[in-house]
């Protein structure tokens, strides 16, 4: 799967990049795999790719993006009790690290449905 990746600290121009990696295997209980339509680059995850040192040392880079617009294409055994998510809805993920990405696994409590009616791009501005 597509993701864009950070691997060092500094300025995003410099030290993102996109990269292939490992699609999800299984879900938590309680969470939601989201397809990613619109994941937005705002003021916060500049701040942190600039000043956080998360990377973890064994896998050597971190994925980022902290929220989203998709469509819900797997969910957890407890998923579906946690609200009236379903597979297909069109949710806006807050939060979704890692949401500069084909797809994203989020906490299901996290998945807002998405407005009916509205395009991505409108729905993230909603939100």
């Amino acid at each position: 799967m597509k993701a864009v990746v950070q691997n060092d600290l500094g300025e995003p121009a410099d030290v993102l990049k996109p990269m292939d990696i490992e699609d999800y295997n299984e879900l938590g209980p309680g969470e939601a795999l989201v397809d990613v339509k619109l994941a937005p680059v705002h003021h916060g995850d500049l701040q942190m790719i600039r000043t956080q040192p998360d990377i973890p040392e064994d896998v050597g880079y971190v994925r980022r993006g902290s929220e989203a617009v998709g469509i819900v294409r797997a969910l957890g055994s407890e998923a579906e009790s946690q609200g009236d998510l379903q597979i297909g809805d069109r949710v806006i993920g807050f939060p979704a690290a890692g949401s500069w990405a084909k797809s994203v696994v989020i906490p299901a409590w996290a998945a807002i449905p998405a407005p009916r009616g509205t395009s991505a791009m409108k729905s993230q501005r909603n939100s």
